[in-house]
């Protein structure tokens, strides 16, 4: 499951306006004129906040199917929908494997950018 979040700019005068919405490939529901990155010429950037739920290691699959639809269904509620989305929020229940898939992902993506930067744990 993740959260799409939009990305404000201030533009010359101080005003808020928003600029990108982010990830690359859908725009944002809330702000259907506001391009994508990708659509404004921007490739490969993708700055979606990702919340996500997670059980414990060998947890039957049976439950977190279970956990999954529940929440699911939560989620889908036409007032948590509108809720979210007030928030700039666009919800998407992605499935337990697909999930696993973007946490691999992003996991990969972050220790790159990590060594990288030549931070240290204190």
């Amino acid at each position: 499951m993740s959260l799409s979040v939009v990305i404000a700019g201030i533009t010359h005068r101080s005003k808020p306006r928003s600029m990108r919405s982010s990830p690359e490939t859908r725009r944002f529901k809330g702000l259907p004129n506001t391009p994508t990155f990708a659509e404004s010429g921007v490739a490969g950037v993708d700055a979606t906040l990702i919340v996500g739920f997670m059980a414990p290691a060998r947890t039957p699959a049976a439950i977190v199917k279970l956990l999954h639809d529940t929440l699911a269904g939560v989620l889908a509620q036409a007032d948590i929908v509108e809720r979210l989305g007030e928030q700039a929020l666009d919800v998407v229940a992605s499935d337990p494997a697909r999930s696993s898939d973007i946490l691999r992902v992003e996991q990969a993506l972050w220790a790159r950018v990590v060594k990288s930067s030549g931070a240290t744990a204190e």
